[in-house]
């Protein structure tokens, strides 16, 4: 290993070093034995290498296995597996940092949908063999599986039409030759619900599991994983007859251990695990019984029985004063109402849920049962119409003497229910307190239309928007508010070191409620016109010393410009474990803010920084901007890039423009242009052109020939140049389409 180049990995090497560092792990990758020159370092110099060059090695070997590895001698082929083994025996021994293994774990896995079954048959029997190492090695045994969990069984992440293929025969050998070897490992380890879908369910619903994870619930460690086991085991695809007995063989269990029983004190994390629980148990019985009630009546209506004695519990966890819990069983609730709609007539007991139901509505987290409300109007819009009726009329007539909480609640119910009548004529718009005053007010608003039936009410709504409950509620306190927030309004700035806690946006919202406040007093225009010179006096002085000094700043841009480029690339270059989304979404927002940065000079006017640059450094600019409007994952930067493009064309496209651009013009930003659409899933924008005739016939004779399109096809496209922007819109639309065909 060149030693001297990977010193450019060191956190504080410099930008030459980690230049020549990346240079060498790129020339590594497209070497034929780098990889194996990586697995020699990391297998016979284990204690020599800090993290991050093993981090670096580890690199090289999955862009082999990613890209060459299919197609590998039986020699590779034994060195790879011989590789595998040997990091999972250092791993399981002296084992190294989390993204470190995760990445040997991803290695792993690779090797593993390449190989398995048909040239490593014996591998899960060779992983299990790790197990004996210790403690360690189980941890790496488990990360292991999750890599191969991703990359074979989630459902939840696409893959390609050859990739599903693969991990459809992949997982039928896995079940005649693996899983009841996983299934007994998991045993000793007991972390069995993430793998549910590997499995056949008897394999867990049996006596040997069940009685363990039951009594797992009562550890206070253990109970919140057991409930999730409970929930992956209820919720895996099996036929409804053997589901329905499945889900009551856990209630029956459940209710003899006392698990329904809980206590008032329970802690509120455990008691959402439960209310999910539930959910899954009461969203598959349903499924059941949709499944079997054409088919098999007798067995649908077992199913509906078990579904409607879950209700009572439904309702326990519905009526919960904490969110999560809750919120856990919407999902039942709302297929639960779903399933009595369906039904031609209730029973005396459904008619009693639905009561129950109505009583659980009034939580705090009221946006999310919307739906349910809505399903239950639509089941028996009398019952609930009575209800609303009876609940809203008692409390806005006797309002003075109710709590604060039943006035705010009552006005919320009649707000998603649409009567306003009783609101305005109530006279509660009175009350004073501030949370009544915003529903009312958010009321009065959303049913604008009822005032032309109902124009009589007018006068009395109006009244409550301009006197002292709405517009002149704080007259009297418009300079000491302005006094208050004062500080609020000074524009963070290095000069005068000021630093609160407002966002940009949060600022702009507080300057526009003081012109709002300044605008809407009972001042005379002299004194408004005070008040508003005191507000924005500040930021106006700001802005004229800014532009003053805008002649200097061109400048200094110049001379620090390819430092900060530099750097940032320096930091974007560090290896990085792929799983820690805090490490991403920094270099995410890393790369947002450097393409922010460039948007920032080509939209000021001060082009002359990137003008003057070297021309090998400005082609390296110029490059990152267009790779960042094709291969950028981020829309955002996406945007921001192609805006940059088009001011950059529009300033140096023209004969008098930067030498040389014209031809960087035709040669990246074109194809750039057409490769970021012809993505799947790239959002289409419309785009200008300030090249002219000559840019029409580089399209048509050599540029557009290169994506192998018809003559025609070519033809069509240069002349939708001619049409206004809304028109060609569309017509980019229809080419891509066709394009893509």
């Amino acid at each position: 290993m060149d030693e001297q180049a990977l010193r450019g990995l060191a956190s504080m090497a410099s930008s030459q070093e980690q230049s020549r560092a990346l240079e060498y792990f790129e020339h590594l990758k497209s070497s034929e034995n780098g990889w194996k020159l990586c697995a020699q370092a990391l297998t016979t110099s284990q204690g020599y290498w800090d993290d991050y060059v093993k981090f670096f090695c580890l690199q090289v070997i999955e862009a082999y296995l990613k890209d060459r590895y299919r197609k590998c001698s039986n020699g590779d082929c034994e060195l790879v597996r011989s590789l595998v083994a040997s990091l999972l025996e250092i791993q399981g021994t002296k084992p190294d940092k989390n993204f470190v293994k995760n990445k040997v774990s991803q290695i792993v896995s690779l090797v593993f949908v390449a190989d398995y079954p048909h040239r490593w048959a014996s591998f899960f029997t060779d992983l299990l063999g790790t197990l004996v190492l210790g403690p360690a090695a189980t941890d790496m045994f488990l990360r292991v599986l999750l890599q191969i969990d991703s990359e074979v069984v989630d459902r939840d992440i696409v893959h390609t039409q050859e990739e599903t293929e693969r991990n459809t025969a992949i997982k039928d050998a896995m079940r005649e030759q693996a899983v009841q070897q996983l299934t007994d490992a998991w045993y000793q380890i007991l972390v069995v619900g993430k793998y549910i879908s590997w499995i056949d369910i008897g394999l867990i619903a049996n006596e040997q599991f069940v009685p363990v994870i039951i009594r797992f619930l009562s550890n206070a460690l253990l109970r919140e994983s057991a409930c999730d086991c409970i929930s992956e085991i209820v919720s895996k695809g099996m036929e409804p007859r053997a589901k329905t007995k499945l889900v009551e063989s856990f209630t029956h269990v459940l209710e003899e251990s006392g698990h329904f029983n809980l206590p008032q004190d329970v802690d509120v994390d455990f008691l959402a695990k439960m209310s999910r629980m539930i959910n899954c148990m009461g969203v598959q019985l349903i499924s059941c019984w949709q499944k079997m009630c054409k088919v098999d009546a007798e067995m649908a209506a077992v199913s509906l029985q078990a579904a409607e004695n879950k209700v009572p519990l439904l309702l326990r966890f519905l009526g919960d004063e904490d969110d999560d819990v809750s919120a856990a069983v919407a999902t039942f609730t709302t297929d639960y109402i779903s399933l009595l709609k369906q039904l031609q007539t209730l029973s005396q007991k459904q008619k009693d849920n639905v009561e129950g139901e109505e009583e659980a509505m009034f939580q705090e987290y009221r946006k999310q049962l919307k739906t349910i409300f809505t399903n239950l109007a639509s089941l028996d819009i009398g019952m609930v119409e009575g209800s609303v009726q009876r609940l809203v009329g008692d409390t806005l007539t006797n309002w003075k003497a109710r709590p604060l909480a039943d006035i705010e609640v009552a006005i919320h119910l009649l707000y998603i229910m649409g009567e306003a009548l009783p609101l305005v004529s109530s006279g509660v718009s009175c009350h004073g307190h501030m949370m009544v005053m915003v529903h009312f007010f958010e009321t009065v608003v959303r049913y604008e239309k009822f005032f032309q039936c109902e124009p009589q009410h007018i006068p009395h709504v109006l009244g409550a928007f301009l006197d002292e409950r709405g517009f002149h509620h704080l007259q009297g306190y418009i300079e000491e508010i302005l006094g208050q927030f004062g500080d609020l309004l000074t524009v963070n700035s290095p000069e005068n070191g000021c630093q609160h806690l407002l966002s940009s946006d949060d600022q702009l919202f507080v300057y526009e409620t003081a012109g709002s406040l300044i605008v809407s007093s009972n001042f005379p225009p002299q004194r408004k016109g005070e008040l508003m010179r005191q507000v924005v006096g500040p930021i106006a002085a700001k802005f004229s010393t800014l532009m003053e000094g805008m002649g200097a700043i061109a400048p200094f841009l110049q001379e620090v410009f390819m430092p900060v480029v530099r750097t940032i690339f320096a930091v974007l270059c560090q290896p990085a474990d792929e799983r820690d989304q805090v490490a991403s979404m920094e270099r995410l927002l890393l790369q947002r803010g450097y393409y922010q940065f460039l948007a920032t000079i080509v939209t000021n006017d001060v082009l002359d920084v990137l003008k003057h640059q070297d021309a090998s450094n400005l082609e390296h600019v110029l490059m990152t901007i267009v790779r960042g409007a094709t291969d950028m994952p981020d829309p955002s930067s996406q945007k921001t890039c192609f805006n940059i493009l088009k001011r950059l064309v529009e300033a140096w496209g023209g004969e008098e423009g930067l030498p040389g651009f014209v031809d960087f013009v035709y040669k990246n930003i074109v194809p750039a242009c057409f490769l970021a659409p012809l993505k799947p899933d790239f959002d289409m924008r419309d785009g200008q052109s300030a090249l002219g005739g000559e840019f029409v016939e580089y399209l048509r004779g050599e540029y557009l020939a290169t994506l192998n399109l018809s003559l025609d096809l070519r033809q069509q496209f240069c002349d939708a140049l001619s049409l206004d922007n809304k028109q060609f819109k569309s017509y980019f639309k229809t080419f891509m389409m066709k394009a893509k065909s």
